[in-house]
C-alpha cells in the first residue's frame, strides 16, 4: 500500500474539504470528530506523508472512543448507500442493474 500513496496538494485539498464540510453550522460540528477520527487511524508514516501532526495517542484514543458508539447507527444509515449498491452490482445481485439481453 505504501508505494501507491502520494502526498502533495491533492490529499491536502481533500482533507481541507472534509474538515470544512458544513462550515459554520451544526453539521460541521457533527462531521469534525469523524474526520479527525479517520486521521487518527492513519499510521505515523502516512501522517508524515500528508503533512499532518505526529501521533498523539491520548487525543486519538479520546476521538476514537467518542466516535465508536455511533458507528452502528452510521452503518445502518448507509446500508443502502452508493458503496452498498456498487457491491451488490459487482456481485450480480442488484435488481436495478440492467440485465443482459
Amino acid at each position: 500500500m505504501r508505494p501507491q500513496l502520494a502526498g502533495g496538494e491533492r490529499p491536502q485539498a481533500v482533507l481541507a474539504l472534509l474538515r470544512g464540510l458544513g462550515r459554520g453550522s451544526a453539521r460541521r460540528r457533527l462531521n469534525r470528530p469523524f474526520v479527525e477520527a479517520g486521521v487518527a487511524l492513519l499510521p505515523p508514516w502516512a501522517r508524515a506523508l500528508y503533512g499532518l501532526p505526529a501521533v498523539d495517542r491520548r487525543r486519538d484514543a479520546l476521538l476514537l472512543a467518542a466516535v465508536r458508539p455511533s458507528v452502528p447507527l452510521l452503518r445502518w444509515a448507509l446500508r443502502e448507500g452508493v458503496a452498498a449498491q456498487a457491491a451488490r452490482r459487482l456481485a450480480g445481485h442488484d435488481p436495478s442493474a440492467p440485465r443482459p439481453a
